[in-house]
């Protein structure tokens, strides 16, 4: 399944790659790449995890954020990209968002 034919986290390890080793980085470049076609009816939020305090930005916390994800990733046919610096990108349907 393509990032486009589905909804789906992609946080990967701690190095933030997945499981065939592609950065998190990469993989939404690609995806916003296969947007820029049919970008109309999609919506993004940056969530800005680095900005946090270091204390607040441990790995059960940003864990904790992502699984937060889970229900929207389903509910508003959406898309998760976690990263290296722990930022979160959340790419989802805009008729999802009413």
């Amino acid at each position: 399944m393509t990032p486009l034919e589905g909804s789906q986290r992609t946080d990967g390890d701690a190095t933030g790659c997945n499981e065939t080793g592609t950065s998190q980085e990469a993989l939404l470049l690609d995806y916003v790449q296969r947007l820029e076609k049919r970008s109309e009816g999609r919506r993004v939020a940056h969530l800005r995890l680095s900005a946090l305090q270091p204390i607040n930005r441990r790995d059960q916390h940003i864990r904790a954020a992502a699984d937060c994800f889970e229900p929207l990733i389903a509910a508003m046919s959406g898309q998760l990209f976690k990263l290296k610096n722990n930022d979160f990108f959340f790419i989802y349907k805009a008729e999802a968002h009413a």
